[in-house]
């Protein structure tokens, strides 16, 4: 009888600890939930808080559109800009407005309704052409400022970029309205390749000779109006380049030139510095970016890394021959993350 009588107070002990330890794991669970859903564009709190800038700050993505059955890497979908939106809802609340440029014709995302927040416009909204299809991102980056209704600051978002954790917006502009840059934006150099003629006869901007990060970009549209006026013909002759293969350096060496000599992003950089409507950052970090390719072949390896290191702006990057197979396996990768990564569902999603 006894020993019965130990083995059941044993048993409730037990039975007492782990009820303990489920709810102790509950509250965690709850406590995480509430201080994520505290996030996104409808807390009119966070967005009323010291960190509120006192000017606009929209965001512009380009868009291919939704394309599931193509192995075009510049036209692939693999669900980027659902989830890169949900990123920037959940971690930039102080985001003014987001404008989506897309390729023609114009159509909402079969996951988004009809919102107040988001406005999706096409090429031919944006700028005239005979082309259907404009595939040159450098082309396309020339125009995003004509975007109408568009703030005088603004930041230009790749559907593949995603944003880490939450952020205040002096990570994109000072408190003045200054873009923010890297310091490599000073260090700039002719386009032209030592030693050979260049076969282009209009004036070039100086550049810094590199990619710019692959994350989301400041930018001043006055200044870039500015910028576009100065180098007009250097400027139509980056937009008379309708499609881009590959990194686009062809167009370059073809016309002695260093790449990448289409690339907007230093040159314009470096002309709003110029201009004094730019600062360059004081710290700067490696941000992931991660092959797609290479998460085929990994799986969740690089994710959870994601998931453990919170970087301020990773980037899942399209390149190398997939298949639409292979495409598949991939959207569904990138939604079962970010579903978990990316969990406040906004509003405007069906």
């Amino acid at each position: 009888m006894k020993t019965l009588t130990i083995s059941l107070f044993r048993t409730l002990i037990e039975w007492i600890i782990l009820i303990a330890i489920i709810y102790f794991i509950y509250c965690a669970v709850q406590k995480r939930q509430q201080s994520v859903v505290k996030e996104g564009f409808d807390n009119l709190q966070e967005k009323m808080n010291n960190e509120t800038p006192s000017f606009p700050i929209d965001v512009v993505y380009t868009w291919a559109g939704e394309k599931k059955d193509t192995t075009d890497t510049r036209q692939a979908d693999h669900n980027e800009l659902k989830y890169s939106l949900r990123s920037v809802n959940m971690f930039m609340p102080w985001v003014n407005h987001i404008y989506i440029m897309m390729n023609p014709p114009r159509q909402l995302p079969s996951w988004m309704k009809e919102n107040d927040k988001i406005t999706v416009v096409d090429h031919h909204d944006v700028f005239y052409t005979f082309f259907d299809t404009v595939t040159n991102s450098n082309a396309l980056e020339t125009y995003i400022h004509n975007i109408k209704g568009l703030s005088e600051h603004f930041i230009y978002f790749n559907d593949d970029v995603f944003v880490g954790k939450p952020l205040s917006y002096r990570e994109f502009f000072t408190s003045e309205g200054k873009a923010m840059m890297p310091k490599k934006t000073i260090d700039i150099q002719s386009m032209n390749v030592p030693g050979k003629t260049p076969k282009v006869n209009f004036e070039l901007p100086p550049f810094a000779a590199w990619w710019y990060p692959h994350i989301p970009i400041p930018r001043i549209k006055s200044i870039t109006q500015e910028f576009q006026k100065k180098y007009y013909e250097y400027i139509e002759w980056v937009r008379g380049t309708k499609k881009r293969i590959g990194t686009g350096c062809n167009v370059c060496e073809v016309n002695n030139l260093l790449c990448p000599c289409q690339q907007q992003h230093f040159p314009l950089a470096y002309f709003m510095y110029q201009k004094g409507k730019g600062e360059l950052m004081t710290h700067e970090e490696s941000y992931p970016f991660i092959k797609l390719d290479s998460m085929l072949k990994n799986g969740t390896a690089e994710l959870q890394q994601l998931n453990m290191n919170k970087p301020k702006f990773f980037c899942f990057a399209d390149f190398g021959a997939l298949t639409v197979e292979d495409r598949n396996k991939l959207r569904e990768l990138i939604s079962n993350f970010s579903n978990d990564y990316f969990n406040v569902v906004p509003g405007y999603e069906k």
